[in-house]
């Protein structure tokens, strides 16, 4: 091929110097037999008359397989954080103005934080008391209140005694007085005699026998436990002497009640002028034994509550003072300290500070305004690496690997500024946009530069293979027979059919051989040409 045009070159050089000494016809007719000629050369080359088949070789070498992704995506800051109030209050301080770059816990603002102040110092007051060792004078106060529980509690039991006796005065000369309501024949008016009586004066008249009987069982027992105690009995048994005697006490109460129930109805059914000065009596009786034994009721129980708190001020006594032997319990102190540490945390609320280097990027509130809990103050975006967000389609994301290197470009700045990125995460769930199953990819920048904002449009290539110093042949080499890859070899001018194993493809199609070729082989890439 070469050649030929060689020869035309040759041909119309000679032609144009002869030009000069010939006429301008002879010489266009020359011109127009040489292009026929070398056309129909140029026709026989290409058509390969002779029926031969020809084919395109190549020797193998080893190079780079490079494939890519494009899309599109927004640049965001890898950490923007909008910081919200945790408490409200007047807002007494504003430190920083929007686009300032601040560090990680500079005080931005600050809330009124007065009354949290207040309660912390009362905490820390509280702890450094429990730390201190008990003082001389708190240990007098407390054996001097320790003490007096003491003779309180031997006041309350001589006075639960004293009670117990006044009871016993007065038991003996109630009991036989209803003993003789209920047995004497004086008063037979009103317990015997049934035939005199109505169904109502019966029930009565049972209700009280029933009454005086438990009451009289009650202070026989009592009775006895009485005789056999004294004012230097143990406690135990004269709180419990007290106690017994306040339930005969609240019995003998109720069977005088009953029987001045029964005694009062039958005077009621009785004529005037059959009434006796006997019945008048006993009416008198009843109504004074009554409110007797109340009072007696009322000062034995009273007095066994007494002992009771006695003894419980005693425990509570007790216990401070041993405490206060041992100095501050282990357990009281931690909790007074988490105490102060909840105060402590109470307070930090109200100053809001950078959680991270970064840049203010607005301000939600004015000094002297408002601030409301839940509410943000400002908003801040950190300091390091920008971040691109892109949605990458289904039928790419198998493709796209946490790694793979990207090189973005900015609408802002054109396609001759390129900055370099890598891939540091892929949703693994799908995000649906215009019906298509996509998923969100981010990138982060490789470094630092001033020129990349929050919000720039970006255009993205992710590298997916990037494979140097492989052996690859263009897609036109490969013949597929039976789901088996190969390639023909001319070796010693012979075509020689050899598998191979394929591996990646290349963006141009270049595919990777992993096995069956070498460094030198001569390939046929257009295998199979007539």
């Amino acid at each position: 091929m070469a050649n030929i045009w060689s020869r035309i070159k040759a041909r119309l050089s000679w032609l144009r110097i002869k030009s000069f000494a010939r006429n301008h016809k002879i010489a266009s007719v020359i011109i127009v037999l040489i292009i026929i000629f070398a056309g129909y050369k140029i026709y026989g080359y290409f058509t390969n008359t002779s029926g031969e088949p020809r084919y395109v070789i190549a020797a193998v070498n080893k190079g780079t397989i490079i494939s890519t992704i494009s899309g599109a995506g927004q640049v965001s800051a890898s950490n923007q954080l909008d910081i919200t109030n945790k408490v409200s209050g007047d807002l007494v301080y504003l430190g920083v103005t929007a686009g300032q770059k601040v560090s990680a816990g500079t005080l931005i603002a600050q809330i009124d934080a007065r009354d949290a102040q207040a309660n912390l110092e009362s905490a820390q007051i509280a702890l450094s008391k429990l730390q201190k060792p008990a003082d001389k004078l708190s240990l007098v106060q407390a054996q001097n209140a320790l003490a007096s529980a003491l003779n309180a509690e031997t006041k309350a039991y001589s006075d639960g005694f004293s009670a117990v006796d006044t009871t016993f005065l007065d038991l003996p000369d109630i009991m036989t007085g209803l003993d003789n309501l209920f047995n004497n024949y004086n008063a037979s008016t009103y317990f015997t005699h049934d035939w005199a009586l109505s169904d109502a004066a019966k029930a009565d008249r049972q209700k009280a026998l029933a009454s005086y009987s438990r009451a009289l069982a009650a202070y026989n027992h009592n009775l006895t436990d009485y005789h056999g105690a004294s004012r230097t009995s143990a406690s135990s048994t004269i709180q419990a002497l007290v106690e017994e005697t306040a339930q005969t006490a609240r019995l003998v109460t109720q069977a005088l009640k009953d029987t001045n129930s029964a005694v009062a109805y039958v005077i009621d059914q009785t004529d005037v002028s059959k009434r006796t000065s006997t019945m008048t009596t006993d009416t008198s009786n009843l109504n004074t034994w009554t409110n007797t034994m109340n009072a007696n009721v009322t000062s034995l129980n009273n007095l066994a509550d007494t002992i009771d708190s006695s003894t419980r001020d005693i425990a509570d006594k007790q216990e401070a003072l041993i405490k206060l032997q041992a100095g501050t319990d282990a357990l009281d102190l931690r909790s007074q300290e988490l105490v102060v540490e909840q105060r402590q945390n109470a307070l930090n609320d109200y100053y809001i500070r950078a959680p991270f280097s970064g840049t203010i990027a607005k301000l939600e509130v004015k000094n002297g305004e408002q601030a409301t809990a839940g509410q943000a103050t400002v908003s801040m975006i950190n300091s390091g690496l920008f971040q691109v967000e892109s949605y990458v389609p289904e039928i790419n994301i198998a493709n796209i690997k946490v790694g793979n290197l990207a090189k973005i470009t900015l609408d802002a700045y054109g396609q001759d500024i390129v900055f370099e990125a890598t891939v540091i995460s892929i949703d693994p769930t799908e995000t649906i946009r215009d019906g298509v199953s996509t998923y969100k990819v981010e990138l982060q920048f490789k470094t630092e530069d001033i020129r990349i904002k929050s919000g720039m449009t970006a255009n993205i290539a992710i590298t997916t293979i990037n494979k140097p110093q492989v052996i690859s042949v263009p897609p036109s080499a490969i013949i597929t027979e039976n789901g088996q890859k190969f390639i023909e070899l001319k070796i010693d001018n012979k075509l020689i059919k050899q598998s191979v194993t394929i591996g990646d493809v290349g963006a141009l199609g270049q595919t990777e051989i992993v096995t069956g070729l070498k460094v030198g082989d001569i390939v046929v890439t257009n295998p199979k040409l007539p």
